[in-house]
């Protein structure tokens, strides 16, 4: 997709990584710097449109990061995103739950630590499942300010199969 997006030649993307030992907002390679999704480094309404693919699952504090996504975007700017989720559930399944923000130490394993494939680790291990989303997910974002739309639609023609998709608009106000 990002390569797709900078072949317009009109469309500026900033990618990332997060590399927890380096400093935020640090460039990483030509285009990339180092963000957490929790405290992003990009200003107040800075951006159109913000993409994550099957990471939000990975992020401690999945709150944070959605609310910090709503804040770099633009009114009426779109985020679009992918999950691990089941749609037959009302409620999201969490599998470790944060009992202290500011310490990690602290977390409660409510099942069996499950990591995913990391392509991000300089060490080629895997990262830690926090959940996995239910419906709430999409009420949850609404009440932040996003109309929030949900498509599960075969595109082979552009190689996408399989795939469910969350659409979000940053409601104008």
């Amino acid at each position: 997709m990002p390569d797709l997006l900078k072949a317009s030649g009109w469309i500026d993307v900033k990618l990332s990584q997060f590399k927890p030992k380096r400093k935020l907002g640090e460039v990483l390679s030509k285009g990339v710097t180092n963000q957490n999704l929790e405290c992003l480094t990009f200003p107040d309404g800075s951006l159109d449109i913000v993409i994550t693919s099957d990471v939000m699952e990975h992020v401690r504090l999945d709150d944070r990061a959605h609310r910090e996504i709503y804040r770099v975007l633009k009114p009426g700017g779109i985020y679009l995103f992918t999950v691990p989720h089941d749609r037959s559930w009302e409620k999201t399944l969490t599998r470790v739950q944060v009992t202290d923000p500011d310490d990690s130490t602290n977390d409660v394993h409510l099942l069996e630590p499950e990591y995913h494939g990391d392509t991000n680790s300089d060490e080629g291990g895997g990262v830690l499942a926090y959940r996995t989303y239910g419906r709430d997910i999409e009420e949850y974002l609404s009440v932040l300010g996003f109309e929030v739309g949900y498509c599960r639609e075969d595109m082979p023609d552009v190689g996408i199969m399989n795939t469910e998709l969350y659409y979000c608009r940053k409601v104008a106000y």
